[in-house]
């Protein structure tokens, strides 16, 4: 099999997820003691062909939690004449990738259906407020873009050190195979 060939290079096995909607099953491989990153793909590469071989990317969040809408921010919305009615989204249900969600946010109040963390065991959460800012972007009351649907959260961003969050690509598709 594909995996004794792996082990047979010097490949360890540290887990292996099946994410059925995906219909994918994901295998974390450790190196070979000693081996360059880029030689140990070529070697995996050969001996697993028809099979994905790529180091996992890591994510981080993207830019300030942005501010409420006033006259400088939100021109895109005014540009397309976006306006959202109270019903928009209603019966729609938003799904979010990022940090968890503050459950004490008034404005998401009634609006987060539920959420699911896949932050690794042993990571501590990243901090909420990116989560927060975007779940009232989308579903946060009359200004967010769809004030009547509800709200999915996955949250996949572990606390990096430092202020910094990040997240592995095998969490992210864990969180989409949820959604």
């Amino acid at each position: 099999s594909d995996l004794e060939r792996a082990r047979a290079l010097g490949f360890t096995v540290r887990e292996r997820r099946v994410l059925p909607f995906l219909g994918l099953v994901v295998t974390r491989l450790g190196l070979p003691l000693g081996l360059p990153l880029a030689v140990a793909e070529v070697r995996l590469r050969a001996a697993t062909p028809g099979r994905t071989v790529a180091p996992e990317d890591t994510y981080a969040p993207q830019g300030d939690p942005p501010a409420p809408c006033d006259a400088d921010r939100c021109w895109g919305q005014r540009a397309i004449g976006w306006r959202p009615a109270a019903s928009c989204g209603a019966g729609g249900v938003v799904g979010l990738i990022d940090t968890a969600v503050d459950p004490s946010a008034s404005a998401l109040a009634g609006r987060v259906l539920a959420a699911r963390s896949f932050v690794p065991a042993g990571s501590g959460p990243a901090d909420r407020d990116h989560g927060t800012a975007l779940a009232n972007l989308l579903v946060g009351g009359a200004e967010s873009l769809l004030p009547a649907a509800g709200l999915l959260v996955a949250e996949v961003f572990a606390d990096a050190g430092g202020g910094r969050a990040r997240a592995g690509a095998l969490e992210v598709a864990e969180a989409l195979d949820w959604l």
